[in-house]
């Protein structure tokens, strides 16, 4: 027990090295860009988020907006936003074709695109400035908005539902009211109906499950290690990594949502990890990755070099795995990328743990594309990949081959 005591006390001192990352990280993962819908209103006031009026403003036309292409032909490799977003979610229905939906990031403002067609449609112009990280849950109808407030202290979650337009020429708008303030972090659960949030106590950080009215939170996680990240694998299991930093030591593990147990998969300085189903990635600040099956408890180590943060888990019964992977790993890392003090030149890779097939999915440096993929995405079916390039925050698409 004693033993246990000092692991703990000795890896909570690490971890507070990495602390004083702690003020960039929300802002270097969502990079500040100025606002573009006019001048926000009074913090205090009620209008802060006015649905549909005030700072918003209305779209240009196809050919002054370059958010809008008016060509008739989908490119593989597409750039759906102009701007950078603060984060998209895939709507896929049945009999419908896929789109994805996703928030800009200066204006707060939410648009639509089809992945088998091109037009753009805004389907809320409520404005939130400055939006760092946009979460959504609910099959994409909620939206988690997360910014911080002008002082820079305190970090601001409204949560709000998508109230669509009442004709087919009009807008919607959104409708919603704030969560408790500095949330630290926040996740939602793959069938979009809960949400996992991290809230930073004086002497520990507490980790809440609730639906996504956040109706009767129940705490389930507590931990004197303050700097946690969650990415739920299943609806009974939260992965969670602390906040890395190549100079700390890093924490990967699993939370069961009904137990509370936890149990860890890895340790390791600069370690941080993604995962779906049963799969997860993770590694560490040399660049070497793995997967860990939940079920088999198989580990692999995957054949080429890159971030967790670039890698997508495909929802197949066999899980492939899709990643980023730049030709030249930079140093440093993932500090200097998370601080934009390094970039990526990525082309997209996959792998079959359990068979270990390796191929080169989309040569993106080939097409001309210089693409530095982050929080990537899947359809069903496999049969699009969705990331935002880091380098400018825009939301690309990429038509993978049949």
């Amino acid at each position: 027990m004693e033993r246990n005591t000092a692991s703990i006390l000795i890896l909570t001192i690490l971890i507070a090295i990495s602390g004083g990352i702690a003020g960039w990280y929300f802002l270097a993962k969502n990079p500040y860009s100025p606002p573009v819908a006019g001048t926000p209103a009074d913090e205090g006031s009620n209008s802060f988020f006015p649905p549909g009026s005030g700072t918003a403003t209305v779209p240009p036309t196809s050919s002054e907006n370059p958010s809008v292409v008016s060509s008739e032909e989908v490119p593989s490799i597409r750039q759906i936003s102009a701007v950078p977003i603060a984060g998209f979610f895939i709507v896929e229905e049945k009999n419908k074709p896929p789109l994805v939906r996703y928030m800009e990031e200066a204006s707060g403002h939410i648009y639509d695109a089809p992945l088998e067609s091109l037009p753009l449609k805004r389907v809320s112009n409520t404005t939130i400035p400055r939006v760092r990280q946009a979460v959504f849950a609910d099959s994409g109808n909620t939206v988690i908005a997360r910014y911080l407030k002008e002082d820079g202290d305190v970090i601001e979650s409204f949560k709000a539902q998508l109230k669509k337009a009442a004709t087919s020429t009009s807008e919607g708008e959104l409708q919603g009211t704030f969560l408790p303030e500095n949330i630290e972090a926040i996740a939602v659960n793959p069938s979009g109906s809960s949400l996992f949030y991290i809230v930073k106590g004086e002497s520990d950080a507490s980790g809440f499950v609730s639906t996504v009215k956040i109706d009767k939170p129940t705490r389930i996680f507590s931990s004197p290690i303050h700097e946690w990240l969650p990415e739920w694998l299943t609806d009974s299991s939260i992965l969670l990594y602390t906040k890395a930093s190549s100079q700390a030591g890093g924490i990967v593990t699993i939370l069961n949502t009904k137990s509370g147990e936890t149990r860890t998969l890895s340790r390791g300085a600069g370690i941080t990890a993604q995962g779906y189903g049963n799969t997860v990635i993770y590694g560490g600040s040399n660049g070497v990755i793995s997967s860990f099956n939940t079920t088999s408890n198989a580990s692999v180590v995957l054949p080429f070099g890159t971030l967790p943060e670039k890698c997508a888990v495909s929802a197949d019964k066999t899980p492939v795995i899709f990643c980023g992977v730049p030709s030249i790993l930079p140093s440093n890392i993932p500090d200097s990328w998370y601080q934009g003090l390094s970039n990526f030149r990525d082309n997209i890779w996959s792998i079959d743990p359990k068979s270990g097939e390796v191929k080169l999915a989309v040569d993106l440096e080939a097409a001309g594309r210089v693409l530095d993929v982050s929080s990537p995405k899947l359809t069903a079916g496999n049969s699009h990949l969705l990331f935002i390039n880091k380098r400018d925050g825009t939301l690309w698409s990429v038509r993978m081959a049949d």
